[in-house]
């Protein structure tokens, strides 16, 4: 007897920027014409360095658990209304753990994975030499084809909703 084949997924890498319904859309788009499944993606740290600090009780006796749990609670809330804004509801959440093109191209290289979706923030030349970007990184180091959707298209599309 022989495996199914797992079913095929865009995802769609979402952050709290204005070009994550874009994103989305693009995505919905793309795996709509794929017939393929949607997940909208969105990597989340849990580094104290990057975290107000915890006051509850929970968290002072449990801080890395607390802190995660808070934060997949947040990231849960971010997919929900991306895929709200987008018209994607269907779409599968995944909060993913990490430094996001790591953790992005880790789930890019699931077997059930078609293409990655993401946006560019569109930071300028100099910026994105000197910090570099995650979708640059993904476009290079990705294992299957990257959309990148660019900040002038985001930003259009944004407008005119």
């Amino acid at each position: 007897m022989r495996a199914e084949a797992p079913e095929s997924v865009v995802v769609a890498a979402v952050d709290e920027s204005p070009a994550a319904v874009a994103v989305a859309r693009c995505a919905a788009t793309l795996a709509q014409a794929l017939g393929a499944r949607l997940a909208l993606a969105h990597v989340t740290d849990t580094s104290a360095a990057r975290t107000p600090r915890a006051t509850s009780s929970a968290a002072l006796q449990d801080p890395a658990g607390e802190l995660r749990r808070m934060r997949e609670s947040q990231a849960r809330a971010l997919l929900a209304e991306v895929a709200w804004r987008a018209g994607c509801e269907e779409a599968d959440a995944e909060v993913l753990f990490g430094e996001p093109g790591t953790a992005l191209r880790e789930r890019a290289a699931a077997p059930d994975v078609l293409m990655l979706v993401t946006g560019s923030r569109g930071r300028g030349p100099l910026r994105a030499a000197v910090l570099g970007t995650v979708s640059g990184e993904l476009a290079a180091n990705a294992p299957v084809p990257v959309v990148v959707v660019p900040a002038a298209v985001a930003e259009a599309a944004a407008t005119a909703a």
